[in-house]
């Protein structure tokens, strides 16, 4: 799991057709034609991405299809297998290996974060009943963390945000985990996890920061107020968070709540209550908090949230957003997914200026259903966005299989 130093990419990379150039900036991008990825049947979703081969791009971790009502019992584990990126020139291909990951990588959903600043990614895992958080060392994996919530019942957990600062009174690295799970389907529980000192193995229960439960499956948003999504406010020494109703700072240990969220503007201007996206973005030389609320984005700063960039989403409903570098021009790029029905994509392009442009380029992939990784996209370089995955649909594996597109620079 230890990455191989990465070495000098080619000026261009050729996949499905589509010449990639580290060049290509802003660009109105045209998607590709899919490429199936060489998986077994049993092995179709997407778990994590990194480079692990040193050639600069992203390498695929594959877990398998999905099981419901809960994984399968022994003697049918749930293994991880690998796909390596070749490059052939400037040919890029994914080869499968005889690799597959043992605990204690496990089957779940990852958020990849560098927890002890070694420059490599650690792996933070939502397994069914609870957390797991790997620390990639040069010597192989550790198990630092194992949480499991009491009392469940045939749970499904959802990994929400994922954060890394120091939020107490002392300058020790915490991390908050933001989560909403479903049990037996018939009640729902959503909050926030701090751990306190995730890199080394002890014995330790995370602080609840913010809770809350509802009965039923959760489609009912107003009695279950809790939405697990925050980003760290800068210097990474106060939390930011979100509920339905408003908005929260953890800071020295404390939590404040903002009764009815923190106010853009005057009159009817929305508010942070009911965000669906948190992050930070820096927008001319200045750090903003970056939210999403309904069919608009906002870039404010949380201390003078009356100054702010308003982004109208290119869909105005089932949308989901995501900052990337998708072009490695060293901005943050804003993407918009309308994730009902057909599936279609806008991308804002970035301007370390004046932030994400209000204008967006759309287009609609074919058979595209979003991975359950971090980001759908694999990186080539600084590049962050050139590689769009599409996560097999359990129903339908050979219709509808792992696939990777390439973004391609439009006329």
């Amino acid at each position: 799991m230890w990455p191989v130093k990465a070495a000098s990419l080619p000026a261009e990379v050729t996949f499905g057709g589509v010449t990639i150039k580290r060049t290509e900036h802003d660009c109105a991008w045209k998607i590709s034609n899919s490429v199936k990825l060489p998986v077994t049947s049993g092995h179709t979703r997407m778990l994590f991405h990194y480079d692990v081969n040193g050639d600069g791009i992203d390498d695929v971790f594959v877990g398998p299809n999905l099981d419901y009502p809960s994984p399968p019992a022994a003697p049918y584990p749930r293994t991880i297998t690998l796909l390596l990126s070749r490059l052939d020139g400037s040919a890029l291909s994914y080869q499968p290996t005889n690799c597959v990951l043992a605990e204690p990588l496990v089957d779940g959903t990852y958020a990849l974060r560098d927890l002890d600043g070694d420059g490599v990614s650690d792996f933070v895992i939502s397994v069914n009943t609870g957390f797991r958080v790997v620390m990639n060392r040069p010597t192989g994996p550790e198990l630092t963390v194992t949480y499991d919530f009491p009392m469940v019942s045939r749970p499904r957990l959802s990994l929400r945000s994922v954060v890394l600062g120091a939020f107490e009174q002392n300058s020790n690295s915490e991390l908050a985990v933001g989560f909403m799970r479903i049990d037996d389907f018939a009640s729902t529980h959503s909050g926030v996890l701090l751990f306190r000192d995730p890199t080394h193995a002890s014995a330790q229960s995370p602080i609840s920061l913010v809770s809350s439960d509802q009965k039923g499956n959760g489609f009912d948003v107003s009695a279950n107020p809790q939405l697990g999504i925050f980003t760290a406010l800068p210097g990474a020494r106060a939390l930011f968070g979100a509920s339905t109703h408003d908005t929260w700072i953890y800071q020295n240990g404390q939590r404040t709540n903002t009764a009815g969220g923190v106010h853009l503007g005057i009159g009817d201007a929305p508010y942070m209550g009911g965000a669906n996206y948190l992050d930070l973005i820096s927008v001319g030389g200045h750090d903003r908090v970056f939210a999403t609320v309904g069919d608009k984005a906002y870039a404010f700063d949380p201390q003078d949230p009356k100054q702010y960039l308003e982004i109208p989403l290119a869909f105005a409903e089932y949308t989901v957003t995501l900052l990337v570098d998708v072009d490695g021009d060293g901005d943050l790029d804003l993407m918009d997914t309308q994730s009902a029905m057909t599936p279609s994509i806008g991308i804002h392009n970035g301007d370390l200026v004046n932030g994400p442009a209000t204008e967006s380029v759309q287009f609609t992939p074919s058979r595209y259903r979003a991975p359950s990784s971090d980001t759908p996209f694999l990186a080539i370089g600084a590049a962050k966005g050139r590689l769009l995955v599409s996560d097999a649909d359990q129903a339908d594996v050979l219709g509808f299989p792992l696939s990777v597109s390439a973004l391609g620079c439009g006329p």
